[in-house]
């Protein structure tokens, strides 16, 4: 293109009123653009060109632009946006989630899991399996009554995986006793283990052993016995008021 074409072409644009750098049709008028995210922090491009973090401010031409956000952890997110005159873009932002796993030896462990920067915290039985999570820190807790206290620490990455194993020792036994009258529906009772009255309707967490349980519908004597129980077992008895070991 020859020099004399070029200011030619120079010339024809300003006498449009318009920069060269402009596009066909663009207003050269100037306005504010206000953006923020939650969380705060997102880096913003406009027409691909980064120009702040939230929150913050930034010039544009009146017009047709590409917005985009992008913060560590949560999913970026793009938009076009017309401009007419001063205006604000406020994005939440979702987080890009990652999976956590959460397994035991046994299976079947009550465990609460608190994934605190995703203001997570729920009871699950294992396994847990690829639960979705914000990423961040999750602690896992077993919470078992017949169990050992144990706790385990684990990072989720953004749109990966994580995983958990627990190996409790048992720490101690679950005792039920369901009574019934005689025609099966559930009735009321006194129950007692080595001498002592269990308060409450149970289950009742009992230590591993021998022990002497006896059962008593106002002065008669429904069950006794002795019974044997393991640790982390879960030991359950029915008895009927309808049929009295002695008057």
């Amino acid at each position: 293109m020859t020099v004399f074409r070029i200011m030619a072409l120079l010339v024809f644009a300003m006498a449009l009123g318009a920069a060269p750098w402009q596009a066909a049709g663009q207003s050269p008028e100037s306005v504010k653009l206000t953006l923020r995210s939650a969380p705060a922090g997102a880096a913003v491009s406009v027409d691909g060109t980064e120009v702040c973090r939230t929150p913050c401010e930034a010039q544009v031409f009146v017009g047709t632009h590409v917005v985009g956000m992008e913060h560590d952890g949560y999913l970026a997110r793009e938009e076009m946006i017309e401009v007419k005159a001063a205006l604000t873009v406020s994005w939440h932002l979702s987080p890009d989630n990652g999976t956590l796993t959460v397994t035991s030896e046994p299976d079947g462990i009550d465990v609460r899991i608190e994934c605190k920067g995703a203001g997570v915290s729920r009871r699950e039985k294992t396994p847990v399996v690829r639960m979705s999570v914000a990423p961040g820190e999750c602690v896992v807790t077993v919470v078992s009554p017949l169990y050992e206290k144990q706790e385990r620490n684990a990072t989720v990455p953004a749109g990966d995986s994580a995983s958990v194993t627990l190996e409790p020792r048992p720490s101690a036994a679950v005792l039920g006793v369901s009574v019934v009258d005689q025609a099966g529906e559930p009735d009321t009772a006194v129950v007692t283990l080595d001498g002592k009255v269990l308060k409450g309707s149970g289950p009742w967490t009992v230590k591993p052993g021998r022990h002497r349980l006896v059962v008593k519908k106002d002065r008669s004597v429904l069950l006794d016995q002795e019974v044997d129980v393991d640790a982390g077992e879960e030991l359950d008895l029915s008895v009927s008021t309808g049929a009295p070991l002695s008057p």
